[in-house]
C-alpha cells in the first residue's frame, strides 16, 4: 500500500494495519504525528488545565538537562537560532507531564525521548508523551532504577537461546551496557533524525518489551566483533557499548521481530520474577502469553480512567519493596557493625591484658635484677 493509501486508509479503525506497517517500514513524516497519536490512544491536542498544578520535584534536573538538549537527531530543517526558543518549549513539554502525574520521576535520559516527540509533534506532545511515559517508560520512572536494571537479564537470556555458545562469551559481562540504550529508546546513539524516527515507529508499533529485543538483536548482531577479543569481559563491554554505531538499522529491526516471534518473553526465566505491574507485562499481548484475562474494547475506556491508578500502584510496589531491601540490608550492616565493635572490644581487652602482663613481666624483672645486686655475698 502506498502512502496516499495509507492517508485515504480509516486509521482510526484499524491499529493492528498501522502496528504492521509500522514494524515493517515506518510511517511517512507528514502522518506520523497522528499516527502516533493513535498507537498511543491520547488526545492529539492539550487539554486546558483545571486549576493551579504543583511544580514536580524534579524539575531543577529537567532544567539542566533540556539545557543539554538538541544536539543529535535534528531535523535539516532546524536553525540554530530556534534551539534556545526550543530547550524552553522541551523543559514545558516534561514539566506539564510530571506536573499531570507527580508520582512519576525524572531520569537522565527522558529528555532525550521526550526532544523527539517534541520534534515530531510540536507544543501538542504533551498527551501522547504522558501516555508514553504510562505505558512504556512508566518502570523507568520509579524512585528506583533498580528494577529497570533487573529487566536487562532478559538480554542474555535471549541471546542463551539464540545462540547458546556465543552466550558463553558473555558470561562475565553484566548486561548494563545497555543502559542507555534502554532508557532512551536508543536515541543516545542515533544521529540522523529520520533513524531515530524509524526506531521510534518500529517500538510504538510493538509491544513494551521489544526494547529489550531490539538490545539482544544487537548483541547478537555483534557476534562477530566479541568472539575475536578472547573472552576479555572489559573489551567485550567496550564493544557492546557502541549502541547503533556499525549496525544496519532495517536489519536490527527485522532480527528484533525474528526474536520476538520465535522466542516468546514468557519463556525466559527471568520473566516471572518482573513485577506483575511491569510495563512488560501489562500490554494486552503479554497478559495473554501469561495466561492472564484480557478485557474487551467495550472495557477500554475504562481502563484508561484507570491506567494511571494502576500504574501509580506498580510505582508504590516496587517501592515498597526497595524499602525492605534498605531496611534489610541496614538491619546486616547494623549487625555487621556490632560485630565489628565486639571485636575490636574483645582486640582492646585482650590489648590491655597483654599489656598489664608486660608490665608484670617487667615489673619482676626489675625486682630479680634488684634481688641479685643486693643480696649479700657468699
Amino acid at each position: 500500500m502506498t502512502d496516499d493509501a495509507l492517508n485515504a486508509h480509516n486509521l482510526n479503525t484499524d491499529v493492528v494495519y498501522l502496528r504492521r506497517i509500522g514494524k515493517e517500514r515506518g510511517f511517512p513524516p507528514r502522518l506520523r504525528r497522528k499516527i502516533w497519536t493513535i498507537l498511543l490512544d491520547c488526545e492529539s491536542e492539550e487539554r486546558p488545565t483545571a486549576g493551579v498544578i504543583l511544580p514536580h520535584q524534579d524539575e531543577k534536573q529537567v532544567l539542566l538537562d533540556t539545557n543539554r538538549s538538541f544536539t543529535m537527531a535534528l531535523p535539516h530543517t532546524i536553525e540554530e537560532s530556534q534551539i534556545f526558543g526550543m530547550k524552553i518549549d522541551l523543559q514545558h513539554l516534561i514539566a506539564k507531564v510530571l506536573r499531570n502525574q507527580p508520582w512519576l520521576h525524572y531520569y537522565q535520559g527522558y529528555h532525550d525521548i521526550a526532544q523527539l516527540f517534541y520534534l515530531v509533534m510540536g507544543n501538542n506532545a504533551g498527551p501522547a508523551l504522558e501516555s508514553l511515559s504510562l505505558f512504556y517508560l512508566r518502570d523507568f520512572m520509579l524512585s528506583s532504577l533498580d528494577p529497570s536494571m533487573s529487566m536487562l537479564r532478559l538480554v542474555h537470556q535471549i541471546v542463551q537461546v539464540a545462540e547458546p555458545e556465543y552466550a558463553v562469551q558473555l558470561h562475565d559481562v553484566v548486561p548494563y551496557y545497555a543502559i542507555p540504550v534502554l532508557l532512551t529508546w536508543w536515541t543516545h546513539s542515533i544521529e540522523s533524525h529520520d533513524e531515530a524516527c524509524r526506531m521510534f515507529d518500529f517500538l510504538l508499533s510493538s509491544e513494551p518489551v521489544m526494547i529489550i529485543y531490539t538490545i539482544a538483536a544487537a548483541t547478537l548482531l555483534r557476534q562477530v566483533e566479541v568472539l575475536k577479543l578472547d573472552g576479555d569481559p572489559d573489551m567485550i563491554f567496550l564493544v557492546l557499548s557502541r549502541g547503533i554505531a556499525g549496525l544496519n538499522l532495517e536489519e536490527l529491526l527485522r532480527y528484533s521481530t525474528e526474536l520476538y516471534r520465535s522466542i516468546k518473553p514468557h519463556q525466559l526465566p527471568y520473566w516471572k520474577n518482573l513485577s506483575i505491574h511491569s510495563c512488560l507485562k501489562t500490554s494486552s499481548e503479554a497478559m495473554l502469553q501469561d495466561g492472564k484475562p484480557v478485557a474487551g474494547p467495550q472495557d477500554e475506556p475504562l481502563l484508561l480512567q484507570t491506567y494511571a491508578v494502576r500504574a501509580k500502584a506498580h510505582s508504590l510496589h516496587f517501592e515498597a519493596e526497595l524499602k525492605r531491601e534498605k531496611e534489610s540490608a541496614a538491619l546486616e550492616t547494623e549487625k555487621q557493625k556490632q560485630r565489628k565493635n565486639k571485636q575490636e572490644k574483645m582486640s582492646g581487652t585482650e590489648v590491655k591484658k597483654l599489656s598489664l602482663l608486660a608490665l608484670g613481666i617487667g615489673f619482676l624483672a626489675v625486682g630479680i635484677a634488684w634481688f641479685v645486686q643486693h643480696r649479700d655475698p657468699p
